[in-house]
C-alpha cells in the first residue's frame, strides 16, 4: 500500500500529524471528509487515546483504547453540602449533604440519566454520583463520559 500525502507518517506535504507526533494524550481535530456525509466529528476536539501501528507492540506503560480516562479533580459550589447517590438512574440511594460545600472532589466520570440531568462518578466516595451543576466546572471538556 502506498503512504497517503494526508496520512499520519506519509511521504507527502500533506496537513496530518506524523508518526511521532500522533500520541496518547495528543489534542487533535477531524477534517472534514467529501466521501462521509456525517460531518459532526468536525465540531469537537478529541483527544488521542491511543495509536493502532499496524501490529506494532505499544511501548510499555501504554494505555489501552478502553482505559478509564484519568480523574480529573474539581470543586464542589458552593452554599450546602452535596446529595451523593448510589445511582444516577433514578436516582436511588440518596446520601443527603454526604459533600462538604467548596471541597475539592475528584471525579472520574459523569454521565446522564433518563431524565436528562448530568451525574459525576465520585471515587473517593465509594463511587457514588453527584449532579455536575454542583461542581464550580460542570462543563469542563476534559470531563469524559464514563
Amino acid at each position: 500500500m502506498v503512504p497517503s500525502k494526508n496520512r499520519p507518517g506519509g511521504d507527502g506535504l500533506g496537513a496530518g500529524l506524523k508518526r511521532d507526533e500522533l500520541t496518547p494524550g495528543t489534542f487533535v481535530t477531524v477534517s472534514e471528509s467529501k466521501r462521509i456525509a456525517d460531518r459532526s466529528l468536525v465540531d469537537a476536539i478529541w483527544v488521542v487515546v491511543a495509536v493502532n501501528e499496524a501490529g506494532r507492540r505499544s511501548p510499555a506503560g501504554a494505555r489501552s483504547a478502553t482505559a478509564a480516562p484519568p480523574p480529573l479533580p474539581l470543586v464542589t459550589a458552593g452554599g450546602a453540602g452535596k446529595h451523593t447517590w448510589d445511582s444516577y438512574v433514578g436516582p436511588t440511594g440518596l446520601h443527603a449533604n454526604e459533600v462538604p460545600p467548596d471541597s475539592p472532589v475528584t471525579v472520574a466520570c459523569k454521565n446522564m440519566s433518563p431524565s436528562g440531568s448530568v451525574y459525576v462518578l465520585l471515587p473517593e466516595y465509594g463511587n457514588r454520583w453527584m449532579l455536575d451543576t454542583d461542581t464550580t466546572d460542570p462543563l469542563n471538556p476534559r470531563l469524559a463520559w464514563c
